[in-house]
C-alpha cells in the first residue's frame, strides 16, 4: 500500500502529541495508599534508628556527637512531624552538658516558633534545677517563662507561678515569697489561686515552718481579699499555725473565726483536727469551751454541729457523769437533731445504770426525745431504755404501763416475758409475796414456751443462758416462799433451781466471764 510521506508525518506527529500528553498526565497521578503507607513506614524506621543512635551516643557519653545528629534531624524537613521528639533529646543533652543557658534559650525560642516542641519539655529545666537545689535559677527561669514576649500558654502559667513561689520558700526568703504570692493572687482567678496557696502554705506548716507561714498569712490578710475561697483558707491556715505553735491563748478566737467562715464540710474536717490536737495536749478545758460554742453558733452546719455536740457531751461526761442529762437536754433545746441526741443517749445510758439519780433524769430526757423524734429506730431504742430505766429505778407502775401499751419493735414473746417480770417486782415492792411468786412463775413459763436460748445484758456484757435465767428465778421464788413461810413449796423451788444451775454451769464452761459470775452467784447454793 502506498502511504505518502505527508500522511506518515501526520501520524507521527499525532503519536508524539499523544505521548507528550501522557507524559504531562503522569506526574499528577497520586500514589496508592499502599505506597504511602510503605513510605511512612520507611520514614518511621529511619526516625527510630536515628533516635536509637542518639541514645547510644548519649550512653557512651558522646554528647557532642549526639547533639550534632539531633541538630541534623531537626533541620531535615522529612522529620518535621517528629520535631518535638528530637527537640526533647536536644534539651536533655544540653542539660547533661550543663548548658542550661543554651537549653533555656532554645526553649524560649521554641515557644515562639514551635510551641508543641516547647510544651514537650516544659518541666525539664525546672526539674534539673530543683534536683540541684538551684532555687535562685528556678526563679530566673520562671521570670523568663512569664515574660510577655515568651507567649507561655495560660494553662501553664499557674504551674510556673507555683514553681516561683516554691523556690522562694525553699530559699526561706519571706520578702520574695510575699512578692510571689502577690503574683499568684493577681494573675490567677481565685478558684485557681486559692488551692495553690492552701497547698503551699499548708506544706510549710506541716514542715514545721509555721512562723514563716504566719507571716505570709498576715501579708495576705492585709490585702482584704474578698473571694470566699481566700477567706476560707486564711482562717483555716491561721488556726493551723496557732496549733502548730501551741499558742493556746489564741486558739479560741482562731477557731471562732473558722466557725463563722467555713462551710459545713470544711468546718467538720478542721474541727476534728482542732479538738484532737487540744486533747492530745491536755487542753480539755478548751475542748469543752470551743465545742459548746460551736454547737450553739454554727447555725445550719449540721455535720460540724453534730460532731461538736458529741465532743461536748463526751468531754463533760468524762469529767463528771452527772452532766449527761443536762447536756442532752441542752442539745434538744438548741434544736440538735433528736436522732443525734438519741445516739448519745443510747451510748451512755447503760453506763449510768448504777447511778439512779442520773437514770431518772435520763428517762425525763428520753421522753423529750420521743416527743420530737420521728425516726422509728431511735424511738424504739429510746422506749426500751426508758422501760429499763423505770425498772432500774423501781418505777414499776410506769414500766407496766409502757409494756401494756406495747414497745415498738418487740414481739409478743418478748412482751409475754417482760410484763410478768415487772409485775413480779412490783408485787415484791408492795409486799405481796404470793402475787410475786405467781408473776415470777409466769415469767419462767414464758421462757419455757419460747425458743430463745440466752439473753444479753448490756450493762455487764454477759450472755445469760435460759437455764441460768430459769435457775435464778426459781431460786428467787424459793426465797420469797421462805418469807411467807411455805417451806414445802420453797424446797421444791430450790431443787428446781439447782437443776437449772447445773445445766447453766455446763453451758458456761467456755465463757470465762460468764462462768466466774455464775459460780459466784451459786456459791454455797448447790452444796
Amino acid at each position: 500500500m502506498y502511504v505518502s510521506l505527508q500522511s506518515l508525518a501526520r501520524v507521527g506527529a499525532s503519536c508524539l502529541v499523544l505521548a507528550g500528553f501522557c507524559l504531562v498526565l503522569t506526574p499528577g497521578c497520586k500514589p496508592s495508599a499502599e505506597k504511602i503507607a510503605a513510605r511512612e513506614a520507611l520514614l518511621g524506621h529511619e526516625i527510630e534508628r536515628t533516635l536509637e543512635k542518639v541514645q547510644r551516643l548519649r550512653a557512651e557519653e558522646k554528647n557532642s556527637e549526639a547533639l550534632t545528629l539531633i541538630e541534623r534531624a531537626l533541620a531535615n524537613p522529612k522529620y518535621a512531624a517528629h520535631a518535638a521528639r528530637f527537640f526533647t533529646e536536644k534539651i536533655a543533652v544540653l542539660l547533661t552538658q550543663n548548658q542550661d543557658t543554651v537549653a533555656r534559650a532554645a526553649i524560649l525560642e521554641a515557644w515562639k516558633k514551635t510551641p508543641e516542641a516547647a510544651r514537650a519539655v516544659f518541666g525539664n529545666v525546672h526539674n534539673a534545677y530543683r534536683q540541684m537545689n538551684r532555687h535562685a535559677d528556678i526563679r530566673h527561669w520562671c521570670r523568663d517563662l512569664l515574660a510577655r514576649e515568651t507567649g507561655l500558654p495560660v494553662d501553664l502559667r499557674q504551674q510556673v507561678l507555683n514553681w516561683q513561689l516554691s523556690a522562694s520558700l525553699a530559699m526561706a526568703d519571706a520578702d520574695l515569697a510575699q512578692t510571689d504570692l502577690d503574683s499568684v493572687v493577681s494573675e490567677l482567678p481565685a478558684d485557681k489561686a486559692a488551692p495553690l496557696v492552701q497547698q503551699t502554705l499548708g506544706g510549710l506548716i506541716d514542715g514545721g515552718q509555721h512562723t514563716l507561714a504566719s507571716r505570709l498569712l498576715r501579708h495576705l490578710q492585709a490585702k482584704n481579699l474578698e473571694a470566699a475561697a481566700y477567706r476560707d483558707l486564711l482562717v483555716s491556715l491561721t488556726l493551723r499555725c496557732v496549733l502548730a505553735a501551741k499558742n493556746w491563748d489564741d486558739a479560741p478566737a482562731a477557731f471562732d473565726a473558722c466557725v463563722v467562715q467555713l462551710p459545713d464540710s470544711s468546718l467538720y474536717t478542721l474541727s476534728r483536727t482542732f479538738f484532737t490536737s487540744l486533747q492530745r495536749n491536755g487542753r480539755n478545758d478548751l475542748v469543752e469551751q470551743a465545742s459548746k460554742k460551736m454547737v450553739f453558733n454554727a447555725i445550719g452546719k449540721t455535720n460540724a454541729v453534730n460532731y461538736a455536740a458529741r465532743v461536748w457531751v463526751d468531754t463533760g461526761v468524762a469529767a463528771n457523769p452527772r452532766v449527761l442529762p443536762e447536756r442532752l437536754d441542752a442539745l434538744l433545746t438548741a434544736q440538735i437533731s433528736p436522732v443525734q441526741v438519741g445516739n448519745l443517749f443510747d451510748r451512755y445510758f447503760y453506763e449510768m445504770a448504777e447511778q439512779l439519780t442520773i437514770i431518772r433524769a435520763l428517762c425525763t430526757v428520753g421522753e423529750r426525745i420521743l416527743a420530737s423524734c420521728s425516726d422509728e429506730n431511735t424511738v424504739n431504742s429510746i422506749k426500751v431504755k426508758i422501760l429499763d430505766g423505770a425498772f432500774i429505778t423501781e418505777n414499776y407502775d410506769l414500766a407496766v404501763s409502757m409494756l401494756e401499751k406495747g414497745i415498738p419493735g418487740k414481739d409478743k414473746a418478748w412482751h409475754d416475758m417482760s410484763l410478768p417480770k415487772v409485775k413480779a417486782h412490783r408485787a415484791m415492792a408492795k409486799n405481796q409475796p404470793r402475787e410475786a411468786v405467781s408473776f415470777f412463775r409466769a415469767f419462767m413459763n414464758a421462757w419455757l414456751d419460747s425458743d430463745q436460748e440466752e439473753e444479753f445484758d448490756p450493762t455487764s456484757g454477759i450472755a445469760y443462758s435460759r437455764e441460768w435465767i430459769l435457775g435464778r428465778n426459781a431460786k428467787r421464788i424459793a426465797g420469797i416462799l421462805d418469807t411467807i413461810p411455805d417451806k414445802a413449796e420453797a424446797d421444791k423451788a430450790r431443787a428446781e433451781a439447782k437443776g437449772y444451775f447445773k445445766t447453766a454451769l455446763k453451758k458456761a464452761a467456755n465463757d470465762p466471764a460468764a462462768l466466774k459470775l455464775l459460780q459466784e452467784e451459786t456459791q454455797g447454793f448447790l452444796d
